[in-house]
């Protein structure tokens, strides 16, 4: 039998805040930490723990620049 999500499904609600989370931006935002995880704990076990945060930095400077220049228009 296929697995099947209905559309309400897709949502996750919380009532207090009144906030409504997408499954098109939860699931690959998870997806990502979790591959994430998984390949920072590979390296650790080959590089210095030194080496790997400035991998991680140099990454996620790297992202953020392209995510200004693209705000900006610069970056196509």
């Amino acid at each position: 039998m296929p697995f099947r999500i209905s559309g309400p499904a897709l949502r996750v609600i919380n009532s207090s805040f009144g906030v409504t989370i997408q499954a098109l931006v939860a699931v690959p935002s998870v997806i990502g930490m979790m591959l994430g995880a998984r390949i920072g704990a590979r390296l650790l076990t080959v590089m210095k723990a030194s080496v790997v945060r400035k991998l991680v930095l140099a990454l996620l400077l790297f992202s953020g620049a392209r995510a200004l220049l693209k705000g900006l228009g610069i970056w196509n």
